[in-house]
């Protein structure tokens, strides 16, 4: 993958670790995300098939900073 991609994906990421501790897990959606992001949806799933991966990914870069 790309820098710049790689850069988009922890963007996203850390912006979406953002919701997921303001709000409920699952009441954020991927909807929620990427309006908070002001993206289309459609870009977002080019990065993420699914919120579980972001979640993985949120939960690795938290463990790692503890």
């Amino acid at each position: 993958m790309s820098k710049f991609k790689d850069a988009q994906k922890d963007f996203i990421v850390e912006e979406a670790t953002k919701l997921f501790l303001a709000k409920n897990f699952n009441d954020v959606t991927m909807s929620d995300i990427a309006e908070d992001l002001e993206i289309g949806e459609a870009t977002l799933y080019r990065y993420f098939k699914k919120k579980g991966n972001i979640v993985l990914l949120a939960a690795e870069k938290m463990a790692s900073k503890v």
